[in-house]
């Protein structure tokens, strides 16, 4: 093993009688070079070539180059972080109305009971995921990513179906009239169901994967930041927007900062944030948003 500024080569060669970890089958190839290097590197580019040299056996030659474990913990660090002050925001924005309801309040019905719970059980398994991985608990956190994905499916269902009851019992009205106030939960929610789709089908690729899983949850903190600004009184369309919009833009010079130019997954899962849900809300004064908001009601 040579070490040369930033990065790392290393050529392995065995024969089949000896011990190594390229060989066993239980271990995926990234595990294995986790094993030779004694877990100091995360992720790696790999390529290599095998051929056949006479009574040898299989001999493995391989050339890695790999970030080193500075990377993975300022990457452990920012994206604990950003997790943890998720669930600060949603904690905050929802204490008066939620989390400590006062007893003046009207009780809330079972439907949004069962809507709190199922987004603040997506927060805190977000947390849990992010710490896992900080604490290279890859395994429980794969098991766990089964139930995360019908987990986002419950979020993404219960999100749509309350949007649809706010705009049937007239809600919204601080923010925005009904009919258009149904862009802002509705684009939360697409926004989400994009985000974690593209997340599970890269779940390979742990840079783009744990990129995406945060902007998904970035994308259902809308409602939070709302009531976080409203404490304050502050807020509006602009103010819900811009919120989580700070949320985006730490990710993106997180990236400039610690890679040299922002992740595509960055790029345009913040896009989807930060373009898509404003569009979408400024199309709500078109014939075609009425007429679809009419057919809801």
């Amino acid at each position: 093993m040579t070490q040369n500024g930033h990065q790392t080569s290393i050529s392995c060669c065995g024969s089949e009688g000896d011990f190594n970890p390229f060989q066993n089958p239980n271990l995926r190839l990234y595990d294995a070079l986790a094993l030779s290097l004694g877990g100091e590197y995360e992720a790696a580019e790999i390529s290599w070539s095998i051929g056949w040299s006479g009574n040898w056996g299989r001999r493995v030659i391989m050339e890695m180059t790999a970030d080193r474990r500075v990377r993975w913990q300022t990457d452990r660090l920012f994206f604990t972080g950003m997790a943890l002050a998720s669930l600060l925001t949603s904690v905050l924005g929802f204490a008066p109305t939620y989390f400590v309801r006062s007893s003046a309040l009207p009780p809330l019905s079972p439907l949004y009971h069962l809507h709190g719970a199922l987004f603040t059980s997506w927060i805190v398994l977000f947390v849990v995921q992010t710490a896992l991985v900080a604490r290279r608990r890859t395994d429980i956190h794969r098991r766990l990513g089964v139930a995360g994905v019908a987990l986002a499916f419950a979020v993404f269902i219960m999100g749509v179906t309350v949007s649809v009851e706010t705009l049937k019992r007239g809600g919204g009205t601080h923010i925005a009239e009904p009919h258009a106030f149904l862009a802002i939960p509705l684009g939360d929610m697409i926004t989400f169901a994009v985000l974690v789709a593209a997340a599970v089908v890269l779940r390979r690729q742990t840079d783009a994967h744990k990129r995406l899983m945060l902007l998904a949850t970035i994308s259902v903190l809308t409602a939070a930041v709302a009531r976080a600004l409203a404490q304050v009184n502050a807020g509006g369309p602009i103010g819900l927007f811009l919120g989580t919009d700070i949320f985006v833009l730490a990710l993106i010079l997180y990236d400039y900062k610690s890679r040299g130019q922002v992740h595509p997954a960055s790029m345009w899962g913040g896009l989807l944030i930060v373009v898509f849900k404003p569009l979408l809300f400024a199309a709500t004064g078109t014939s075609a948003w009425l007429a679809f908001a009419d057919t809801l009601r």
